[in-house]
């Protein structure tokens, strides 16, 4: 981008901006895609999709209503997930 810095040199002052694209939103580059929403909307950043996959990678999860080992892993998963939901609409 050397080019594109000479021609606008106060776009070097949103390196960090440049750096959390990098991290978090690879797939858009990766797509070539350029991501506009005024509505509010948000795109996934990689950080949850990399925290479910090793979530997946490294345990075992069953049906979450029969009674086993992997079935209670995904139970705890699920009641944590609720519990969570029920004290972020109850939060002022």
């Amino acid at each position: 981008m050397p080019a594109f810095h000479v021609a606008y040199p106060d776009y070097v002052d949103t390196f960090r901006i440049d750096e959390l694209r990098a991290a978090e939103y690879s797939y858009l580059d990766a797509g070539g895609h350029t991501y506009l929403d005024y509505t509010g909307a948000g795109l996934a950043t990689d950080a949850p999709l990399r925290v479910h996959a090793g979530r997946l990678r490294d345990g075992c999860f069953g049906n979450a209503h029969s009674d086993n080992p992997t079935s209670s892993a995904s139970t705890r998963l699920v009641d944590g997930a609720r519990s969570a939901a029920r004290w972020w609409t109850s939060t002022p």
